[in-house]
């Protein structure tokens, strides 16, 4: 009986650590390798999806449209969310900014104090 147990100790934290180990390689899903400046909006769309948010207007008589893309990733073990967005000019990439949401950052900062804070007052 004591060496299922053993076995079965063992299963679980190698699973564990592997999920832990996977979850720290995460990054954004926009990678230079697959976004060229000129791709048109459609292709972009198919290989990204739908926005979560997309703004449009008319700047000097060319018609650009911002598709906004949120994405909650892992940084190392920290869990951040950045904003992407991409311009289109005449249905052609233009530019992208991409920068990380900084009250979610201080949100995610400060519940990990009050954990700590808490599991200290356990002890």
């Amino acid at each position: 009986m004591k060496p299922i147990v053993i076995s079965i100790c063992i299963g679980l934290s190698v699973l564990l650590s592997s999920c832990i180990t996977a979850r720290k390689m995460e990054a954004t899903r926009f990678t230079p390798d697959d976004i060229k400046l000129g791709m048109s909006k459609n292709s972009f769309v198919r290989r990204f999806g739908e926005p979560n948010m997309q703004n449009m207007y008319v700047e000097d008589g060319v018609f650009v449209e911002e598709l906004l893309y949120v994405e909650t990733v892992y940084f190392g073990y920290d869990l951040r969310k950045l904003n992407s967005k991409f311009v289109f000019k005449d249905d052609k990439l233009v530019r992208r900014e991409q920068c990380e949401d900084q009250l979610f950052r201080r949100e995610q900062e400060l519940k990990k104090l009050l954990e700590e804070a808490h599991d200290d007052a356990e002890d």
